[in-house]
């Protein structure tokens, strides 16, 4: 979607905050607004570009390692808030993220590349 104003982007948001294991967990909005750029756009309100699935991953990845406690499957809880966020699934967020990792692979000939730790079969 072009033209359209952080306002509107943010908008297609889930800001709730994410509960996991009893504890909560919310996202600053300063973060996620610091990804609004023509690269992490939106196909329509329901649709997320892979550019936006992936830096939010990295976004909610980082703020999970700054968390002054040991979290237990910390990818697959960074994987599951990114999805909340994103008003997607697990599995959509994974094989989005894994599309991702294979472009860049056969893009930039490093096949090495990859941003999930973990494996995850779909």
């Amino acid at each position: 979607m072009s033209n359209i104003t952080k306002e509107e982007w943010l908008s297609y948001f889930n800001l709730t905050p994410f509960i996991y294991s009893e504890s909560s967990y919310i996202l600053p909005q300063k973060d996620i607004e610091e990804l609004f750029s023509s690269s992490n756009y939106w196909h329509s309100k329901t649709d997320p570009s892979s550019w936006l699935i992936v830096s939010l991953f990295y976004t909610v990845s980082s703020f999970l390692k700054n968390k002054s406690n040991k979290i237990e499957n910390e990818e697959l809880l960074a994987i599951d808030i990114t999805a909340h966020l994103l008003n997607q699934t697990r599995v959509q967020v994974i094989s989005t993220i894994q599309w991702q990792e294979n472009y860049y692979r056969f893009h930039d000939g490093d096949y090495s590349f990859s941003i999930l730790k973990g494996k995850y079969d779909i």
